[in-house]
C-alpha cells in the first residue's frame, strides 16, 4: 500500500513539473517569436515535444521502473498519468501516454502463429485473401515481382515494407472490401488490433493487451477477451493468467512478456484556427523517442 502512495506522489509531482514546463514555455514564444503565425505554430510544436521528451528523459521514477522491470510500477504511473491538458496564451496541449504494446505485430508472426490469424478473420467471415494482402503490403519488394494478391496491379504505389500507419490500413482495407464485396472487414477494430511501425520482433506486454489481440494470441471468446482487455489485474507469469491450459498452451507460441517499457505518447496541441497532433514512441530503458508522426 505504501508502495502505490509513494508511485501516485511521484506521479503527481512529474504532471505538475510537465504543466509547469510546457505553460511556462508557452507564454515565453508567444512574446518572443517574430515569425509568421504558421511558422510560429510549428516552432512553438516543435519545442512542445522536446519538453515532453526532456521531462520524460528526466522522470527518476521512469528510470527506476525500467531498470527494476516494476511491473506495478508502470500500471500506476500510467494510470495515474494517462492524460494532462495544459492551457497557457490561448493554446492548449494535452499529453496521453500509453503502452506501446499492447498490439500485435505483422512482421513477429511466423508459421506457427500466422495460422492463428487467418482464424480470427475466418470467424468472422473475412476471406483469407485479407490476410495475404496484409503480408504482400508488409513483406517488402519482392524481387520476382509475385505477390498473394492483386492488390499492387491497382495500387502501384501503395507502401509494402511494412503496416506504416492506420491509414495504410485503410487503404488495404477499402481495396479488400471494394474487390470481395465483402463488408464484414468494416467490423473489425484494427486501430486496436495492429502494431503499425517498422519495428521487428514486437513483444506483446500481455498486462496492456487489448481484447482484439487476446482473441488471436489466446484463442478466447469475444467475451472472455473482452474482460481480459480491461486489465483489472496484473501478471507476472504466465501461469497468473486466468485462461484454460489450452489457451496457455496458444500464448507461449508467440512473443510475449509482462514488462515491456515502451510508450505512446500523443501530444494534441489545440489552438482556436488550428489543431496539430504529434505521435512518437518513447523507450524508456533507453530515454529515446522514435517514429514521430505530425499530423495538422
Amino acid at each position: 500500500m505504501m508502495k502505490k502512495g509513494v508511485a501516485l506522489l511521484i506521479t503527481v509531482m512529474f504532471v505538475i513539473v510537465i504543466s509547469a514546463v510546457i505553460g511556462m514555455n508557452l507564454g515565453s514564444i508567444n512574446k518572443a517569436t517574430k515569425m509568421v503565425y504558421s511558422e510560429r505554430n510549428l516552432y512553438e510544436n516543435s519545442l512542445i515535444v522536446e519538453d515532453v521528451m526532456k521531462l520524460l528523459q528526466g522522470s527518476a521514477t521512469l528510470k527506476e521502473i525500467a531498470s527494476s522491470k516494476d511491473i506495478e510500477g508502470l500500471a500506476i504511473f500510467l494510470q495515474n498519468f494517462q492524460t494532462i491538458p495544459v492551457e497557457q496564451s490561448g493554446v492548449k496541449v494535452v499529453v496521453h501516454l500509453s503502452s506501446a504494446r499492447g498490439k500485435l505485430s505483422l512482421r513477429s508472426l511466423d508459421k506457427t502463429t500466422l495460422p492463428y490469424l487467418y482464424r480470427y478473420f475466418n470467424d468472422r467471415s473475412v476471406s483469407s485473401e485479407f490476410v495475404d494482402m496484409l503480408l504482400d503490403c508488409s513483406g517488402g519488394v519482392r524481387g520476382d515481382g509475385v505477390y498473394k494478391t492483386t492488390i499492387f496491379e491497382n495500387n502501384p504505389h501503395l507502401f509494402r515494407n511494412y503496416l506504416a500507419s492506420n491509414e495504410h490500413l485503410k487503404k488495404i482495407q477499402k481495396f479488400y472490401a471494394r474487390e470481395m464485396g465483402d463488408d464484414n472487414i468494416e467490423a473489425i477494430n484494427f486501430a486496436n488490433l495492429f502494431y503499425v511501425a517498422d519495428e521487428r520482433n514486437v513483444t506483446i506486454d500481455l498486462n496492456y493487451a487489448t481484447a482484439e489481440v487476446w482473441e488471436v494470441v489466446a484463442g478466447v471468446d469475444e467475451t472472455q477477451a473482452k474482460e481480459l482487455g480491461m486489465h483489472q489485474s496484473f501478471y507476472e507469469k504466465i501461469d497468473d493468467l486466468p485462461v484454460d491450459d489450452l489457451a496457455k498452451a496458444r500464448i507461449k507460441k508467440f512473443r510475449t512478456s509482462f514488462f515491456e517499457p515502451f510508450l505512446n505518447v500523443k501530444v494534441d496541441i489545440i489552438r482556436d484556427n488550428s489543431n496539430a497532433h504529434l505521435f512518437f514512441e518513447y523507450d524508456i530503458l533507453h530515454e529515446r523517442g522514435y517514429h514521430f508522426v505530425y499530423k495538422i
